[in-house]
Order: C-alpha cells, then structure tokens, then sequence
C-alpha cells in the first residue's frame, strides 16, 4: 500500500509539471506593433444614403490546452477548430448577420481591438499536410517555413450569400494570432464590428403568387411530366414545367463553381466524363434557377429524368472518384447555401418516368 501511494504521488507530480499553463496577460492588450485594423471596402456607395450596423464582440478570456503530442490546440469558449491542410489549427467564430435582400453592403470595419497574450511558449499543432498526387509535400513544407508573421494574419475575413429571401453576411473571426517563429500566441479580448450598408430598391416578397414547384426535365418526358405537374397542382403546390431544350436556348452558361472538378480539366479521368456530360447544358439551368425574377416565389424543384437526361449540376473530384451533385440546383448563386430544395426522379425514359409517376400519386392517394 505504502509503495502504491508513493507512486501516485510521484504520477501527480509529474502531471503538474507537465500542465501546460492557460493563464492570460493581466494587461489585456497587446504593443501598439500589433496592426490588426481591418477595413474591407466591397463597394463605392453614397456616405450620406449609408446606414450602419454594430456588432460588439466579447471573447472569454479563459481557453483550454489540448495536447497532441508535444503541440497543442488553444480551445476557446464558442469556438471551433479550423485549419488549412499543413496549417496550425486555430480557434474560429462564425459570425451570421441578416439583411433584406435588396441590401448592399459597402464597407466592413473592426475595431475597439483589445488582445490578451498567453504567458510562456507554445507550438499549435498543424493540420495534416495535403499529400494529393498532384503537389509536392517538399515544395509545400518549405512554404510553410517561410511564415513570418503572425498567422493567421488578419481576424477577420468574410463571404456574403443569400438564400433567396434575405441577404447573409457570413464573417469567419480569428480570436487566436500565433507567431510561429516566437512560439508565441495572442488572444483577441473584445472588439466592434461596423458593417455600413445601402438599403436599394424594392425587396422581392413572397405573396404567394406565381408557382413555387418547378418541373426541369426532357422533352421527351412532357408528358410524364405534365401527369406530375396536374398531381402538385392539386395538392395546392402550383407548378410550371421547363424543358432543356427551351432552357439551353434561352439561357447563357453561368460561369463555372468555383470549386475543383469538372472544370479542371487537367484532373484525372476528366474525358471519361466528358464523354456524357453535357456541362454546357448544366450551367444554362443553374443560369436559369439563378434568374429570380422569372419564379420570385419558387420554393422546390423537380428534376425529372437521369443524369443523360437532365444532367447533374456538376461533378466534384476526389483523390478516387468523380462525384456527381445536384447541389448548385438547389444554390445556384454558388454560395453554398440552398436557395430552394431539389429532388430528382432518375428515370431514364418515358415508360420508367410514368410508373414513378403512378406510383407517388397511387401512394399519396392510399
């Protein structure tokens, strides 16, 4: 028993040694050396016609070491991990502000800035580094040797989107600066977010009128396609059908998502999926549910036919596969955040598309 005791108190011990200290600096700011200011000017607007939104942001000062091996994550209150692949991992607060949707933001302001500092040296841990076969992991390990500054660099970087009634200003705040080479970190305490705005025209609302579902499918398929849209109609869900062909002819490509796939085509296997997607055809209908002022109130989307058929919107690429996706259906403006919900009916012809159709109104009547 005596020897038992005498180990763990040597275990405790050698936990209190080993207890990373989360302490702040009492001073709660930083030299004036810091120059975290940040002014983002989207647009050139009238001063006078401006009006201003504040946002006081107060960070809890308290955070939690977690240890990964000999480096460490700094775990602040309402936060969440993020990180470039390679990069150490810092604290992120996501920050969602609404305006009507005929709104148009000017300017991005922060200031107030107050920081803590953490006493005593730290190395953050990094997100694994990116081993795709199209990089070199040499080349991008002497990159990141070559970060001299505090990182992430900036504490706030932003992204405005819509989900097709209102007008979202998503902010993305950095409260952890780390200096890699100093193995030193500070904290951002406190701080005031200005978003000057210009309210613009009228807002588009939604009283009801015009249809809310719409039929995309293949000429092929009209008259499937009509069973489908007497069924809705007689639900109380008003709905319009559009063929591609009208769809392609009337509308123009929208420029390509900007995320890796079917566009890069230097990616492998590229030209097997080029032998059957119609990618011109699958941006003129993103173009198409774009176009809010044909369908103001358009709520769902039906797309009626397989992928040769209707295509999907796109094709993500991954280290093993290529992905297909009906998601810039459903976000159009590529912001990643659904203006309407989509769903596809994959029949692959006329006989397929009437039995689906048969049975979701055999099924919905029983």
């Amino acid at each position: 028993m005596k020897d038992f005791t005498q180990l763990m108190i040597v275990f405790l011990l050698t936990c209190l040694i080993l207890l990373p200290e989360v302490s702040i600096a009492t001073s709660g700011q930083v030299s004036n050396d810091y120059n975290f200011d940040v002014v983002y000017v989207l647009e050139n607007l009238n001063e006078e016609k401006l009006k201003k939104r504040v946002i006081e942001i107060e960070i809890d000062p308290s955070f939690r070491l977690v240890k990964f091996g000999d480096r460490f994550y700094v775990d602040i209150k309402g936060c969440h991990p993020s990180g470039r692949p390679g990069y150490p991992i810092v604290p992120q607060k996501t920050i969602v502000v609404d305006f009507p949707i005929n709104v148009r933001i000017a300017r991005i302001s922060v200031s107030k800035i107050k920081f803590g500092e953490i006493k005593g040296k730290i190395t953050l841990v990094n997100s694994p580094p990116p081993l795709t076969w199209n990089h070199s992991l040499k080349k991008f390990l002497s990159k990141m040797a070559r970060i001299k500054g505090f990182y992430p660099g900036k504490i706030l970087r932003y992204s405005i989107a819509s989900d097709g009634s209102k007008k979202l200003l998503i902010m993305k705040l950095y409260p952890l600066q780390y200096l890699q080479t100093a193995g030193k970190a500070i904290i951002l305490t406190r701080c005031a977010i200005e978003i000057y705005y210009l309210l613009t025209g009228k807002s588009i609302t939604k009283k009801g009128t015009g249809c809310k579902n719409i039929i995309i499918t293949h000429p092929s398929l009209y008259r499937e396609a009509c069973l489908l849209k007497k069924y809705h109609d007689m639900e109380g869900i008003s709905t319009s059908i559009f063929n591609t062909t009208w769809i392609y002819k009337n509308y123009n490509e929208k420029e390509d998502p900007p995320y890796e796939g079917f566009k890069d085509i230097y990616l492998y296997g590229w030209d097997k999926i080029n032998n059957y997607y119609n990618y011109s055809l699958a941006k003129r209908i993103i173009a198409f549910l774009n176009d809010r002022s044909l369908h103001p109130n358009l709520e769902y989307v039906t797309i009626l036919g397989d992928a040769k058929l209707v295509p999907p919107s796109y094709y993500f690429h991954s280290p093993f596969s290529w992905i297909p996706t009906d998601f810039f259906y459903a976000s159009p403006d590529y912001d990643m955040i659904p203006n309407y919900k989509v769903g596809r009916l994959p029949a692959r012809n006329a006989e397929e598309a009437h039995h689906i159709v048969e049975k979701i109104t055999k099924w919905n009547g029983s």
